[in-house]
């Protein structure tokens, strides 16, 4: 998947607002305001999207906009403490736990998975002597994604997954070329890396992600629901996915297991805002780590760090974040370094095009920018 590919599974994204030239930071944030409503209704208008809703914060103000609803049945715009599937997001936390082991000296960077997982990843093409936990991070292992047909069987969303099955699925797929080579965003990376720090740490990637990050952060309501945990915590919006322009399902509960390390976290707008001031901010990271999660694999402005994409916008900020696609929710979270935020997230996933990220990735601009 090119990396261009990733604007397309947006789940939360961070709004800067700074005031510029003459005009007042009320009235630029106003105009940035309304811009960003003419886009998140576009979510809903033109692409059939049940709701959808955008979030800043940080600076003196925050603000809201929303468009439709949270289901069928309930008429009511989606909240910043509406629990949600953030996906791919998932990454970033995961990626900080992996960061925080290497501080600890218990995980090197260009250490080979071999030493971590000995004899996993082997075979059709893949030597786990020479694809490092960088690598894996960093989306350039070679390995592809094991989801591929998968998420469009539904029965595969109740079902329970092992995190080993799920990496020989994206393993037995053969390689897409030498570690460090080529950049290829696969899901299989970070399931590979969940079972690397249970291996470690000899507890589970849940346990982990609540002690190292969101407890001792106040992020009460962001957790990676244990294997037998399908219902959303209340409120929350109910998610649906497009199967036709015309049919939709309702996707909203189901096991947290397919997706796991690379997908399954569960969250609010409020907190992961909140998560990616913390990491743009460097309070999760030490130093030195964080300018490893920081350093892209390319010069592009929309590039991959270690679970993180560095976002270059035209404007000349820099944010912080990344974006996700799960059934029945999509969802783009950005932060700059001096803790502005903003979450853009909706309760429909459209399908394999995802063409209703593009004006949610507009109205993340658009604040940043303004």
């Amino acid at each position: 998947m090119a990396l261009k590919r990733l604007v397309g599974g947006l789940l939360a994204a961070a709004v800067v607002i700074t005031a510029t030239g003459a005009m007042s930071a009320s009235a630029a944030q106003r105009d940035a305001r309304a811009e960003a409503q003419v886009k998140i209704d576009k979510v809903v208008t033109d692409f059939r999207a049940m709701g959808a809703s955008a979030f800043r914060y940080g600076g003196d103000q925050s603000w809201t906009v929303q468009a439709g609803k949270v289901s069928g049945f309930e008429n009511r715009p989606i909240t910043d403490n509406d629990h949600i599937r953030i996906g791919s997001l998932t990454k970033s936390f995961v990626s900080t736990v992996v960061l925080q082991l290497v501080a600890e000296g218990k995980v090197a960077l260009d250490s080979p998975i071999e030493q971590y997982l000995p004899g996993l990843v082997a075979g059709n093409g893949h030597d786990g002597t020479k694809i490092t936990v960088r690598h894996l991070l960093q989306h350039t292992s070679g390995i592809r994604d094991y989801l591929g047909t998968m998420v469009i069987n539904p029965l595969n969303l109740w079902a329970t997954h092992d995190p080993a099955a799920l990496a020989r699925n994206g393993l037995a797929k053969g390689s897409n070329g030498a570690p460090g080579a080529v950049f290829l965003y696969s899901n299989t990376n970070y399931i590979i890396l969940g079972m690397m720090v249970e291996k470690i740490t000899a507890r589970s990637l849940t346990q982990e992600i609540h002690d190292r990050i969101t407890a001792p952060h106040g992020l009460t309501e962001t957790e990676l629901p244990p294997a037998a945990k399908h219902r959303l915590p209340e409120p929350f919006p109910f998610g649906y996915t497009h199967l036709l322009p015309t049919l939709k399902i309702d996707t909203t509960h189901y096991s947290p297991t397919l997706a796991w390390a690379s997908g399954a976290v569960v969250s609010t707008g409020r907190d992961v805002g909140r998560f990616y001031a913390l990491l743009a901010e460097g309070k999760l990271l030490p130093p030195a780590q964080q300018a490893e999660l920081v350093k892209t694999f390319t010069d592009e402005p929309y590039a991959y760090g270690l679970g993180l994409i560095v976002w270059r916008l035209s404007c000349g900020v820099t944010a912080y974040g990344h974006n996700g696609v799960v059934p029945g929710f999509v969802s783009v979270a950005f932060a700059t370094a001096d803790g502005k935020q903003g979450v853009v997230t909706t309760n429909a996933n459209i399908g394999p095009s995802q063409p209703h990220t593009q004006p949610m990735h507009e109205a993340v601009e658009i604040a940043l920018c303004a």
